[in-house]
Order: structure tokens, then C-alpha cells, then sequence
């Protein structure tokens, strides 16, 4: 993705304008506006998150407001009546079904008319997300299609900001001039964010997708509507990898399908030519300023949403199918040998090199060619190999150097998903310094490639064609017979030695094969370097320059090179990690570590174990004679180094299954399954939050007890679908039994009632009472049941966040005992045991439950008694409340709130002070 440059002084005048419009439209707006929030204080009950009912249908019904996400809310400078005008009473009846079009009490600024959303419910109705067609009929499954509340769940502002990496917003220099006429700085803050996070995205890239997931990833409605998982595909994209790293810059579902300018709301198929992706609408979409600016028609047949399914697209499929088997059949093979040779070391038998000699250098037509270097020399009574030269080690240095970068920085692209990867690639710099330490790491290796390109060249005129032409013997069929005998050139006796090394190491022969200077493996490992670079430079390079190479490629070749890219960078990165590092490194011979690629030389241990032949060929040159007999190493080293073999032969095993699970899955067999593999809708009930709780008497009738919650209510973020978190109650026997919602009342009265449960013990207002006993209180943690030592402040935190509860109990001479004694508290929860499992007669069960409640009443006490202003029963400012909300719950007006039916307004003792 492009950014578009622009001067600082474009800027400043964007941001001038901003604050110009920012006034101009504040002095527009009513001031009284200012005041409309919460102006009937329906938050007074509606901001505990207790507040819920069990509705007709036995679901929970959350009735909780969040009010700091409320009065943030593009809808917080609206009262609740504003939408809910059906409210009439206090306590209320159910609210009917708000009709996000109906006509707002806002009228539009400089029209004399009453603001309305039925433009924009005109404009849902005839895009792609209409449950309606052209002919006004009913689309199959109409219940799958958008309503507002399903892309307008948050109530989000995204203040506009010109410094990112800073703070978003405005200066409060700049607020500080609409503040010079405008003296009501809450306003002006709450308009600036309506006014400004119009002129972005609400939702930053990822959370776009997201929203757009809920339906276009779900398998069940892929199914009923035939498509395949586009989700998935966008995310395997770079589009999809950088807006999951954070990045806004990059386009998200709505920058290709609601097009430039175009509105959200009015999204088509996009095979209708008024849809932004239609044939002949694409190259717009794609070559805004922000995208794309140079791209040519051919890059709107770039497959954004491309999956590897045969029915949609069978030419890709069977590329990835090659790259797949290439993958597969690569590198299973090779870490099966690894794994075999391990063994071999592990359980040896004793063995023995061919009988022969190598001859020391190659020849053609009789002219002896290659190096003529002495291969073997002896420092300080060691003999050391000649392996590496000084030029082909500063080459290695350099590719490995490279190949590092590409791999930090490419993997955890391919496998973003991967929550340990995606954090690695934060710590390279993110999105943006990682792309580029992968292209210069990519500069970097097609140099050396080249570099090495030219360096063979020169040493094949060097020491291959330059010796034919002295001796007079410089024809073609010797030039193609000297590419032949190049060291790094497979040949017949590599192909034999691999077929002899597989019978050495399954045990068939003790004849071990001896190997010239650079073994079949080491060729392996080459010349999948001169495969892979060409394949995945060129790759990369088109994918880089997309822009030029489409203008005469056609646009699809950029999947091919997706494709190739990453499935063969996939496969370096498994074979030089595993294959490669276990052969020079973690081999017995070369443990802790190969240093040829530092030295250039190998010891004669080293040597004469992997290159048996050139070792003789070169001692027979040198007229040396073997030596080497082996080292002797003793009980504790032979141990540690049997150890560490059989850890990495358990790393070997593991790494190549789980590996070749994951090249399938992830480079083709996932695909597979979320495109064309999805199971069959499921018609399954609609998840359960609570149950009724009922009980056998003794006259073997059930009784209702109450409400369980089975587990934690999960909904939308909306403030009115705020997740209820219910604290397990862990001391409260009654709320074993009985649930977590055990009032029975009409709806309108135990919504109050069963909010009680969440502060207050079963106990406080059941307990038994006379004139002879005074009860005292003090508060217990849900989830311990531990009485707290210290009061708590209850004027800052709500009591649903404290998660605490009052219980009652009496002062003794050994001190202050509450009422949930622990032995009551045992016998409660043995008998509910013993009930639930039917080990009890219908007689025990009478007994029991008499004996639990003998301190309790089933009629609680009034309202009137807790909620009075001349002696309550509850003491509350020496429980923590403060002073202005003891004089709310001590005020008469509260119970007679809750006791009759009144006109629609809240008592006085509940009117805000501030207005």
C-alpha cells in the first residue's frame, strides 16, 4: 500500500479547515443538545450490571447500561426516550423494539424538517445486503442479511488525528478558539468527535474484517449462500497481513467494495455494474492516490480472494498442488536419511569404507581439470582438508547474513496467525521496517547469487576449459563433458552412493560408502539454492514492482508469484534449518559445530568420516598415508554426546511430522477445507445461559426455586449489550439451591429484586426478626466468602466491580458471627448433594430444607424498612455509602417508585444536581 506524500503545509491547512468546520457547525447545533443526556436518570437502576430479567422464553434479558460507553456514543448527546417513546411508567413494562429510521427529535441543520435515518435504510435495502431483491421478494434465508445493531454494535469515535505516532485530535490551542464563543467545553469535545470521525473509517482495518467476518467466515452460512470463505483468502494476502498488524493504510473489506467515495451502506455483487469490484469499476477501486496510482487495467485481474479450490480456480490449485508434492517429496525424503543416519550412529555396527580410491581431480578426454591447489596440509602436527576458499566463504557469510533477514521477516508473514510469530515480527519493527529489512535482505542475496553466477563462470574458464585448450582438446562435446564433472554437479556415482548409503544405513551392509569432496548431500543442498533463488527473486521482484510488470503482465501472474513466493521460500527455509544445519553441524563428527564455513578446512576426524574418498585421494596426492583411527573419548563425554543425539533424533522425528502436517495444511489442505469441505449446517438450540432450578417436596411436586446461570452472558459491546459478569458466589448456600435468580414476581418487580442478590445476602432480607434482636453487618467477597477487614469506599467504585455482598450477623461474646455459619454452610451444600443425586427420601428432604431455613423467613421484609428516612434497617454510611447516595436510598419517594405505577419522570431526590 502507498501512502499519499504531502507537504507540511497541506497539513496545516487541512487542519485549519477542520477547526473551521468544527466552529461553523457548533454554532449551528442547539446548545441545549448539551444537557440531553440521561436528563431522566434512567441510568439511577440501568448502570448496575445486576439489572436483568428472565424473559418469557427463559433467556436473560440484560437491562444494563454502561454509561461511560453511553455518553461516548455518537447517541450520548440523546436522551433514552429519544428512541424508547414508548416508555410511559416507572417500573416500566418491556421496551418495545426501537426503529432505528423513525424520525429524530434533531432537525437538520438549515432545513426545516426533523432528522431522519430512512435514507440510509432506503440505500441498505437496494444493495447486496437487502433481505429483498429487485422484485421485491423475500431472498432465502432473509434472517442472514445486516440489520442496523449488526455493523452498528459500538458506539465507536475514532478521533481524526494528524500525528499518529503521537496523540489523536486536535491541539487544545486549536479547541481553544471554538472555546472563545462557546463556553460549554463538554459540547464542543463531544461534537468534535461526531464531526471528525466522519471524516474516517469508525473502525480501524482489522475491526473492519472482523465485522465483516461474522457472516462472510461462518460455515454455516457459506453454505446456505454458496460461497466460498473470502475472508480467508484476504487474510493470506498482504492487504490481509498488514491490516492485521495494525496497519490503517491498507485496504480493508470496504476500501475495494464500497469504492472511493462511495457509501457503505450501498455495497452491490459484484457482478452488478454499479459494485466498485464490477470488471469495469476495478481499475478505479484500485488506483486511488492511497493505493495504487500507477497500476494499468491488468492488475484488476490480481485474485484478491483466491483459494486453492479446483471448481473456482483450477489453475492455481494445481500450482499450489506442485509446490505442495515439490515440498513434500523434497524434504520428506531428506529428513528420513537424516533420521536414519542419526540411528546409525546411535546403535553402530562396525563398519567399513569401499575398498578404492577416488582419483583426486576429474578428467576429460585425458587432460586432468579443476583446482590443482594442494588439498591437504599439516599445522602443528594436524592435518586440515582443504573445503571452503577464502572468496566462496565471504559468499556464504553474505547468503547466510541474507537468508537470515528473509527468513525473520517472510515466515512470520506466511503464518501471521501464529500469535509467538506475529510477536517476533513486532520486534523486527512491524509491518513497515520488516517489509523493508526483507527487501534489502533480498537485494542483498540476488547480488551474491549473481556474484556466485560470475564466480563459476570464471573458475570453469579457469581451471576447466583453459586446460583442454592448452592440451588442444577444446570441443564442444568436452566443454559439455567438463560442465559434468563440475564438484557440485550430480553424477552417476552420486546416484550410486545414495542407493548404497540407504542399504548402509538400514543395516544391509556394513560397507560404507566413501564420498568425494562434496557428497550428495551437499550437492542437494546447492543446487536447491540455484532452484529456489532464480524462483523466489523473480517471484518477489513482480510481487515488489507489481505496478510496472502489470502494465505488460497480465494481473493474475501476481497469485502465481504468491504462490511460488512463499510456498518455496517455505521450503529453503525447511531444508538449509533442518537438513542443512543437522549435516555440518549437529553430526557426531562435527559437533559442536562445523567450522569449515570459518576455516575453510575440516579436521581429518571430520574428513575422513562424510568424504572417505577425496580423504585418500587427497593423502595419496600428498603422499601421506591414513592416520586417523578415531578419537577416544571417555564415559562422561560419550554419554553426554549419546544424550544430545537422541534428543535431536526426537526433534528430527517430531519436526518433519509436524512440519509435512503443516505444508499441507497451510499451503493447500486448509484451503481445502474452510472453501470447499465446509460440514453441513447444524440446526442447534440457541446456547443456554441459565436454567430453572426446581425441587421435589414432600408431596412429590416441584417447587420453582429460581434461576441458574450456566455461564456468562456474551453479546455485542454495545452499551445496551454489555457482558454480564457474574462473580461466583462461593460462600451463599441460598444461591446453590435457589440460583443466581430466585424471584418469581412479575416481570417489572423481580427485576428489581433479583438485582438485590448481586450486593446483598439471601440472608440480609429473609433473617428471621423480633424487638429482642439486633443484627449487624459487614461485607464478604464473592469469590472467597472472607469477610473484608476494612470498610469499603463505595462513593468511587460500584459494588458490581467490588463484587462484594452484605450479609448479616450477630455480636457474641466470642466475637462477630455471621448468620451463613460454616457448618450451616456444610450441611447446605451436603444436603444439595445428596438431593441432586436422589440419595435422600422425600422426608429427609422436608427435614433438611426445615433445618436450613429455621432462621429464615419466606416473607422478606418491605421496602419501606430498608429504604425509609427516618431508621432504616440497613446503616449505610457506616457501610461506605456516601451522604448524597444514602439520601437517594433512604428517600420515601424510591418506595413508592417501585410500588405503583407513575407518569413517566423520575422521583426529585434522583434529579441531577448539576442541570
Amino acid at each position: 500500500m502507498m501512502k499519499t506524500d504531502c507537504s507540511v503545509q497541506a497539513v496545516y491547512m487541512f487542519i485549519l479547515r477542520a477547526a473551521g468546520c468544527v466552529l461553523l457547525l457548533a454554532v449551528m447545533l442547539p446548545a441545549a443538545a448539551a444537557w440531553a443526556v440521561d436528563v431522566d436518570n434512567c441510568l439511577i437502576c440501568h448502570k448496575h450490571r445486576g439489572m436483568s430479567h428472565i424473559d418469557e422464553n427463559n433467556m436473560l434479558r440484560l437491562l444494563y447500561v454502561s454509561e461511560p460507553i453511553y455518553q461516548n456514543s455518537p447517541h450520548g448527546l440523546l436522551t433514552c426516550r429519544s428512541c424508547h417513546a414508548d416508555i410511559k411508567e416507572i417500573p416500566h413494562k418491556k421496551a418495545e423494539k426501537v426503529d432505528c429510521l423513525q424520525v429524530c427529535h434533531l432537525d437538520k441543520q438549515g432545513k426545516l424538517e426533523s432528522f431522519t435515518h430512512k435514507q440510509v435504510g432506503d440505500t441498505l435495502q437496494a444493495s447486496v445486503h437487502s433481505p429483498i431483491d429487485e422484485k421485491g421478494a423475500a431472498k432465502p434465508y432473509p434472517e442472514d442479511y445486516p440489520t442496523c445493531k449488526t455493523c452498528h454494535q459500538d458506539p465507536l469515535y475514532r478521533p481524526l488525528s494528524f500525528f499518529k505516532k503521537i496523540r489523536p485530535g486536535v491541539s487544545d490551542r486549536i479547541m481553544g478558539r471554538c472555546l472563545t464563543c462557546h463556553d460549554d467545553k463538554t459540547f464542543i469535545k463531544k461534537f468534535y468527535s461526531h464531526f471528525t470521525s466522519r471524516m474516517q473509517k469508525l473502525r480501524s482495518g482489522a475491526d473492519v474484517v472482523k465485522l465483516c467476518s461474522q457472516c462472510h467466515e461462518d460455515a454455516d452460512f457459506l453454505k446456505r449462500h454458496d460461497q466460498p470463505n473470502v475472508v480467508h483468502a484476504y487474510w493470506e494476502t498482504y492487504h490481509g497481513k498488514a491490516v492485521y498488524m495494525g496497519d490503517d493504510t491498507s485496504p480493508d473489506c470496504l476500501d475495494c467494495h464500497a469504492g472511493s467515495g462511495g457509501s457503505i451502506h450501498s455495497m452491490h455483487d459484484k457482478n452488478d455494474p454499479r459494485s466498485a469490484v464490477y470488471p469495469a469499476n476495478r481499475l478505479k477501486a484500485c488506483s486511488n492516490l492511497d493505493c495504487h496510482p500507477d497500476a494499468g487495467q491488468n492488475l484488476t485481474e490480481y485474485k484478491v480472494h483466491l483459494l486453492a479450490d479446483r471448481a473456482r480456480h483450477p489453475v492455481e490449485f494445481y500450482v499450489s498442488l506442485f509446490f505442495v508434492l515439490l515440498t513434500l517429496f523434497s524434504f520428506i525424503p531428506i529428513m528420513i536419511a537424516a533420521i536414519l543416519d542419526l540411528v546409525r550412529e546411535i546403535l553402530p555396527v562396525k563398519h567399513r569404507f569401499e575398498n578404492r580410491v577416488l582419483p583426486p581431480r576429474p578428467v576429460v578426454d585425458g587432460v586432468e581439470l579443476g583446482d590443482d591447489r594442494p588439498p591437504v596440509y599439516v599445522k602443528n602436527g594436524v592435518r586440515y582438508f582443504k573445503h571452503l576458499t577464502f572468496n566462496q566463504r565471504q559468499q556464504h557469510v553474505l547468503l547466510m547474513v541474507s537468508f537470515g533477514g528473509l527468513v525473520l521477516t517472510g515466515i512470520p508473514m506466511k503464518y501471521m496467525h501464529v500469535e509467538w510469530m506475529r510477536s517476533l515480527y513486532e520486534m523486527l519493527g512491524g509491518i513497515e521496517l520488516a517489509t523493508v529489512i526483507h527487501r534489502v535482505c533480498a537485494v542483498v542475496m540476488g547480488f551474491v547469487f549473481l556474484f556466485h553466477f560470475l564466480y563459476i563462470a570464471c573458475c570453469y574458464v579457469e581451471y576447466y576449459l583453459k586446460p583442454l585448450q592448452k592440451a588442444g582438446k577444446l570441443t564442444l562435446l568436452n566443454m559439455f563433458k567438463s560442465i559434468l564433472v563440475l564438484p557440485m554437479v550430480p553424477n552417476l556415482e552420486d546416484a550410486r552412493t545414495i542407493w548404497k548409503s540407504l542399504r548402509y544405513r538400514l543395516y544391509l551392509t556394513n560397507d560404507r560408502p566413501a564420498a568425494s569432496r562434496f557428497n550428495f548431500k551437499e550437492k542437494f543442498g546447492y543446487l536447491a539454492v540455484f532452484w529456489g533463488v532464480p524462483v523466489i527473486g523473480l517471484s518477489g521482484v513482480i510481487l515488489w514492482g507489481q505496478d510496472f510488470f502489470t502494465q505488460f503482465l497480465p494481473g493474475n501472474i501476481l497469485n502465481f508469484c504468491l504462490i511460488a513466493h512463499s510456498d518455496e521460500a517455505l521450503l529453503a527455509t525447511i531444508v538449509i534449518l533442518l537438513w542443512h544445519i543437522y549435516n555440518t553441524h549437529l553430526k557426531l563428527e562435527h559437533l559442536p559445530m562445523g567450522m569449515s564455513w570459518l576455516t575453510g578446512t575440516k579436521k581429518e576426524e571430520e574428513i575422513s568420516g562424510e568424504h572417505h574418498g577425496y580423504y585418500l585421494g587427497a593423502l595419496k596426492s600428498a603422499g601421506l598415508a591414513p592416520e586417523h583411527a578415531g578419537a577416544k573419548r571417555g564415559v562422561v563425554r560419550s554419554t553426554a554426546r549419546f544424550a544430545g543425539q537422541m534428543v535431536t533424533l526426537v526433534l528430527l522425528i517430531g519436526s518433519t511430522g509436524y512440519l509435512s502436517w503443516l505444508v499441507f495444511n497451510t499451503v493447500f489442505g486448509f484451503h481445502m477445507l474452510t472453501s470447499t469441505r465446509i460440514p453441513p449446517k447444524h440446526y442447534l438450540d440457541k446456547p443456554r445461559f441459565i436454567e430453572e432450578v426446581l425441587l421435589e417436596d414432600a408431596g412429590r411436586k416441584k417447587f420453582f426455586r429460581g434461576f441458574r446461570v450456566l455461564k456468562e452472558q456474551e453479546v455485542a459491546g454495545h452499551f445496551h449489550n454489555i457482558t454480564m459478569k457474574v462473580t461466583p458466589d462461593e460462600r451463599s448456600y441460598c444461591i446453590k439451591c435457589h440460583g443466581d435468580f430466585p424471584h418469581g414476581t412479575k416481570q417489572e418487580i423481580r427485576t428489581y429484586l433479583n438485582m438485590h442478590d448481586f450486593y446483598l445476602a439471601c440472608q440480609t432480607c429473609h433473617i428471621k426478626r423480633d424487638s429482642t434482636t439486633a443484627y449487624t453487618y459487614r461485607w464478604y467477597t464473592r469469590a472467597t466468602g472472607e469477610i473484608l477487614s476494612d470498610i469499603p469506599d463505595l462513593s468511587g467504585t460500584p459494588l458490581d466491580e467490588l463484587s462484594i455482598k452484605l450479609v448479616p450477623g450477630l455480636e457474641t461474646p466470642e466475637g462477630w458471627k455471621r448468620l451463613d455459619s460454616d457448618p450451616l454452610m456444610q450441611y447446605a451444600e451436603d444436603f444439595i448433594k445428596k438431593a441432586e443425586s436422589n440419595s435422600l427420601s422425600l422426608e429427609q428432604k422436608k427435614e433438611s430444607i426445615e433445618k436450613i431455613h429455621s432462621s429464615l423467613s419466606k416473607k422478606s421484609i418491605t421496602c419501606q424498612q430498608c429504604h425509609n428516612e427516618k431508621q432504616p434497617l440497613l446503616p449505610y454510611k457506616q457501610l461506605g455509602y456516601s451522604p448524597e447516595r444514602t439520601r437517594q436510598l433512604t428517600h420515601s419517594e424510591l418506595v413508592q417508585m417501585i410500588e405503583n405505577f407513575n407518569q413517566f419522570r423520575f422521583p426529585t431526590i434522583f434529579e441531577r444536581k448539576t442541570q
